[in-house]
């Protein structure tokens, strides 16, 4: 008994890539231009995190964000996001939160989001000035 097929080519082709790069998506966290997007928008959201830390704009304590944090760990941005967002709606953000989520939302590509959080913005403005 042999130990190959009869009458295949031992030349064919490899089913595989040749390179590893053809092995990466282009939207995988290997390609740097991705990673570097990723940071970005995670700097955005801490940002935001920070503002709704800082006593002298708006008054959360830091174990409220512990959700938040945990989704960032992750690497789960958008969670992350709309945790904030859903922190930011109890206990009525004031513009300049709105104005930073919505950084983050662009950068996301989340176009939906980015309206939204722009009429909030406005909202917030509002309410501040009335």
């Amino acid at each position: 008994m042999s130990s190959f097929i009869e009458g295949e080519d031992r030349h064919q082709a490899t089913l595989f890539p040749e390179s590893l790069d053809e092995y990466i998506a282009e939207d995988s966290m290997a390609d740097p231009r991705f990673v570097k997007s990723w940071k970005a928008t995670e700097i955005m959201l801490n940002q935001a995190a920070d503002y709704l830390l800082d006593p002298d704009k708006f008054s959360l304590p830091e174990k409220d964000l512990a959700e938040y944090r945990n989704c960032v760990q992750v690497n789960e941005l958008e969670l992350a996001m709309l945790e904030l967002e859903a922190i930011a709606r109890e206990h009525g953000a004031k513009s300049g939160f709105w104005r930073r989520l919505q950084k983050a939302a662009r950068q996301m590509n989340l176009h939906d989001k980015v309206e939204e959080y722009e009429a909030d913005f406005h909202r917030a403005l509002k309410e501040s000035n009335d």
